[in-house]
């Protein structure tokens, strides 16, 4: 938040909160629905704020929505920042050690796949 509020000076800390979209207002800006929102292609042109860990990714890139619930996008980092000239900004905390085992965890419970064929 504090990087938008430099962008937009004299406007009070009451003006900025972030949170997920209303579905129907998304699609009305975007013009595609809940977990399909690509930063391109849109009705209306949004900036793009993208953290900053993300550059530090190796392998360098990572997924996003592509355009449909579906579908996602696997986009090269340095490239996005290329093309789409993103606003670059710190704004996530990575997960430490502790959290990144039990998202794991959890993770692999889901992503089991059965030992046995299930007819």
């Amino acid at each position: 938040a504090r990087f938008i509020q430099g962008l937009n000076p004299g406007l009070g800390k009451k003006k900025f909160g972030f949170r997920l979209a209303d579905p129907v207002k998304s699609a009305e800006i975007t013009g595609v629905g809940k977990n399909a929102v690509a930063p391109f292609g849109m009705k209306q042109p949004i900036p793009i704020i993208l953290s900053d860990e993300l550059l530090k990714l190796q392998p360098g890139y990572f997924w996003m929505g592509g355009g449909h619930v579906d579908a996602k996008l696997r986009a090269d980092t340095a490239e996005f920042v290329r093309v789409l000239k993103p606003f670059v900004t710190h704004f996530t905390t990575p997960l430490n050690d502790e959290e990144l085992a039990a998202l794991k965890a959890v993770s692999s419970t889901h992503l089991t796949l059965p030992t046995k064929r299930i007819v």
